[in-house]
């Protein structure tokens, strides 16, 4: 994993304002920092494989809060079957 997915899976809304003069700066379309957690947890599981490390890091109560946290990839779940 490399230091984006630690650096942004806890952010808060004071955030938000150093976010976007980023985004700007880079010319990266800026889409607040709640995408940026979703997209943080999802690329924390596709690495590691762990769920419940993912809801420990991004600081949820529950792996149900996680599961609907997490967004899927068809490709991943293809990946995944394929190599069975």
């Amino acid at each position: 994993m490399d230091g984006v997915v630690r650096a942004c899976a806890r952010s808060s809304t004071g955030r938000s304002p150093r976010l976007a003069s980023l985004c700007a700066a880079g010319g990266v379309e800026y889409k607040g920092v709640h995408t940026l957690r979703h997209y943080c947890g999802t690329r924390l599981v596709r690495e590691c494989g762990d769920l419940e490390m993912a809801a420990r890091h991004l600081g949820h109560a529950s792996i149900k809060t996680t599961r609907i946290y997490i967004k899927w990839s068809d490709e991943g779940l293809k990946k995944a079957v394929g190599e069975w």
